[in-house]
Parts: structure tokens; C-alpha cells; sequence
């Protein structure tokens, strides 16, 4: 999951589902106790009630509390095992966790889950395709991941940037960079201008003129910076492994731009002993 693995809804449409359901399940929580009876699980309450357990699972999740959100996932998918919204919440959190294995499955459900009838079936099959193909990125799917990606093609720089991403890790860069070069530079901190340097130092590594080495080596360079410079402090920590981005790994992009970095004289040194580079200077 960019760039966020959640892609579901702004927390302004949040409040007004969680205001509007809050009123639902107080009634039906009060019907219930004046009865005497004691509310112990979701099903005791009426079905509406999941509508504010949605909100506030996804409001959680934009707000970083993930162990919260997938508390109220779990407690969402025991009164309905095929809620979407829930099966693509439990596949965000496990992305951002590592568990790549488990969170193909639960946006593999998601996707299955989501009702032809809905209003939102077109914008929710490409949330939860493109939070599927990112993660197949992640897992070394790429093959499936590309076309997962043209499945739901629309030339967005969201879209544009997920299938470059996947074809620089396939190893095709002359096809990556058809698509990473229509992703502004101030997108996502110049994410698609680091991958571009990647692809072109990818490139350099297979060619056999000196000239045409040093050219593609320059055209790194130039991509490199013009993408550290929206964002020095996170790409200062990013390629030097002193953070790790929950959205996606940046491995292979740092291993294809090391020597780029060594040659350059950005002062990049021992990763494993936690020195850190500069770019030109103090990020």
C-alpha cells in the first residue's frame, strides 16, 4: 500500500458516516440494555451499526493507528466475513507489517468482495487492484503485477509510477521509464525521479560504449537530484537505510544507484556501520 495502501476515503466523508451512524448504534445499544440484556458482540446490535465501526476503523488507519484499525477490522469481519472496506484494512496493515503473503490475500479478497451493484465498484476495484499489484511488486510478482496494473489503466501519475516501479524491478528500465516519466517531479517526494536514476544506471551496467556509459550515468545524475531536492531529509535517510518508507522498498533502487552515489562524491559510506551520505551538503 501511494501514497497510501488504504487508497479508501478522506476523513471528511469519514465523520459524516461516523455522525450519521453514532445515532444508529447508541439506539440500538440503549433498545438492548433496556431489555436487560448484556451487548457482548457486534451481531447483538443492529446491522447498521458497522457503518461507524468503518469510519472509525479507516479514520484510525489515516491517523496511524494501525493496531486500533485492525482491531475494529477484525471486529467488523466477525459480523460480516465479506466486508471490503475491512478485508482491504487487514491488507494494508499486514503490507505495511512485511506480511506481503498474508496481504495478497486479504486484498485478493477484497477485490472479490466488492458488490457489482455499489455505486463506488469502479473506484474501489481500482483501489484494491492497484493495492494487489503493489504488493505483488513487493513479493517479486512482478509479471502478475503488470497486468494487474493495465487492468485498471487510466495514465494517472498514481498508476503511471506503479507500473514503471514494477517493470524497473522486472529489470525492463527502457520500459520503465515510458511510464515513470509522466509522474511529476513533485509527486510522492520525486519518487519517479529516483526510479528514473535507477533505470538509467540499470541501463549503464549492460552497455559496452564507454561514451554511451557516461552519458547514461550523466542522465542518473541529473534525475537523482532533481528528485532528492523535493525532499533532501527523506531521501538522505531512504538511501542510506536509516528508514525504511512502509509504502514501498526502495532495495533495489539503492542497490542500482550506489555506485552512482560513491562516483558522484556524495560522500555515501558504510551503510552497515549507520553512517549516513550527504547531497551536496547537510540534508
Amino acid at each position: 500500500m501511494s501514497r497510501s495502501r488504504k487508497r479508501e476515503i478522506p476523513n471528511a466523508t469519514i465523520w459524516a458516516a461516523l455522525i450519521t451512524g453514532l445515532a444508529i448504534i447508541i439506539g440500538a445499544s440503549i433498545g438492548l440494555l433496556h431489555q436487560g440484556k448484556r451487548i457482548t458482540q457486534l451481531q447483538q446490535v443492529a446491522p447498521n451499526a458497522i457503518y461507524p465501526m468503518t469510519a472509525a476503523m479507516l479514520m484510525s488507519c489515516n491517523d496511524g493507528h494501525y493496531d486500533q484499525a485492525d482491531k475494529l477490522a477484525d471486529g467488523i469481519l466477525a459480523f460480516d466475513s465479506d466486508n471490503h472496506r475491512a478485508l482491504n484494512m487487514k491488507g494494508a496493515i499486514a503490507f505495511y507489517r512485511n506480511s506481503y503473503s498474508t496481504a495478497l490475500d486479504y486484498f485478493t479478497k477484497a477485490r472479490k468482495a466488492v458488490p457489482d451493484t455499489a455505486p463506488d465498484t469502479a473506484s474501489l476495484m481500482y483501489a484494491y487492484t492497484m493495492n494487489l499489484a503493489d504488493t505483488y511488486v513487493e513479493t517479486g510478482g512482478y509479471k502478475r503485477a503488470i497486468e494487474l496494473y493495465q487492468s485498471v489503466s487510466d495514465n494517472s501519475p498514481e498508476w503511471s509510477y506503479g507500473i514503471g516501479r514494477a517493470y524497473m524491478h522486472s529489470g525492463q528500465y527502457d520500459e520503465a521509464l515510458k511510464y515513470l516519466e509522466n509522474v511529476p517531479s513533485n509527486n510522492g517526494r520525486g519518487r519517479a525521479r529516483a526510479l528514473e536514476a535507477a533505470c538509467y544506471m540499470g541501463l549503464a551496467d549492460s552497455e559496452h560504449d564507454a561514451n554511451s556509459i557516461l552519458e547514461l550515468k550523466n542522465k542518473a545524475k541529473a534525475k537523482l537530484q532533481d528528485g532528492i531536492i523535493q525532499d533532501k531529509n527523506y531521501w538522505h535517510d531512504i538511501l542510506t537505510g536509516q528508514i525504511v518508507d512502509v509504502h514501498e522498498s526502495h532495495t533495489i533502487a539503492r542497490k542500482l544507484l550506489r555506485e552512482l552515489l560513491l562516483e558522484n562524491d556524495y560522500a555515501l559510506q558504510n551503510e552497515s556501520q549507520g553512517d549516513c551520505c550527504r547531497f551536496g551538503g547537510p540534508p
